[in-house]
């Protein structure tokens, strides 16, 4: 699944903005709340979140401001008071990283001074080789980190600290800032989830194109499927959960690409495809040690 990549003026006016580019920008009142309520736009099929819950407090919207002025939009979950857990396709290009504190796109661009925080450090994972090889999605990671720490209602997300279990019986929620309905559709920019079936989640498709089996199981990859809606560009970075008896959410992936296995000659929409995720379980050492590394 391949970041959102865009060119936005009002992000642009924010980028100037937090990094002291413009006076003028720099003395602009700033609304106190412009988050979105109600419906709107964001994963295929999916619900729009508001403010102060579980899911939107845990995860971030990130946005690299690329040599080109172009940007790339992606999702991320806040692992720590100043460290985000992402794609690391989301952040290999050279550029400025910023990390967004908000539902909505458009709320970092009118407060960018409140929401948005500057990537100063990342660790991207030393086995990912470009996300083009669905093999290699098993590690497109990266860890970043901010200046200065989360705002008010936000806080990290625990780690698991058990490899990954799923039955039909336990829903998977999917959340992200991308498209709404189709890989070529509007409406990114606004945090929203799916819950699904934990029928929809295995370690293998079928391919129409190769007529065959694909096993990922060896390459640590979940996958998701998403024919009724799940992610799409812009949704990349972002978290996949399982959720536990108890009711709680257990981090299980990271998401890395879209692939649409029910076409013959191998095009299509991948946001109604299956969806490769980076299992976050057998990446714990070396997520932990880019923490530590990135904390002196």
């Amino acid at each position: 699944m391949r970041c959102m990549k865009l060119i936005s003026v009002g992000m642009l006016l924010s980028v100037a903005a937090i990094t002291g580019c413009s006076k003028d920008e720099e003395n602009l009142v700033e609304p106190a709340n412009c988050e979105i309520a109600g419906d709107n736009y964001g994963i295929t099929n999916g619900n729009s979140l508001g403010a102060g819950n579980d899911l939107s407090a845990t995860t971030v919207f990130v946005y690299t401001q690329q040599d080109d002025e172009s940007g790339n939009i992606c999702t991320g979950t806040l692992i720590d008071n100043d460290k985000v857990l992402t794609a690391a396709h989301c952040v290999e290009k050279k550029g400025t990283t910023f990390v967004a504190f908000t539902n909505s796109m458009d709320c970092a661009a009118a407060a960018p001074s409140r929401t948005l925080r500057v990537v100063t450090d990342k660790v991207i994972h030393p086995n990912y080789r470009g996300s083009e090889d669905r093999n290699k999605s098993a590690y497109d990671l990266a860890v970043l980190k901010f200046s200065g720490n989360s705002p008010e209602g936000f806080y990290s997300r625990d780690l698991p600290t058990a490899p990954v279990r799923f039955s039909a019986a336990n829903d998977v929620v999917v959340t992200g800032y991308g498209r709404s309905k189709s890989y070529d559709s509007g409406g990114v920019g606004a945090l929203r989830y799916k819950a699904l079936p934990g029928s929809s989640l295995s370690r293998s498709y079928y391919s129409q194109f190769l007529q065959k089996t694909v096993d990922l199981t060896r390459h640590n990859i979940l996958v998701l499927d998403q024919r009724n809606g799940g992610v799409c560009s812009g949704d990349s970075g972002g978290p996949l959960y399982i959720k536990t008896p108890d009711g709680g959410l257990s981090l299980a992936g990271i998401t890395s690409k879209g692939i649409n296995p029910h076409s013959a000659d191998g095009d299509g929409d991948v946001c109604f495809g299956v969806a490769l995720f980076a299992e976050v379980q057998p990446n714990l050492e070396w997520i932990r040690e880019s923490m530590r590394r990135l904390s002196y």
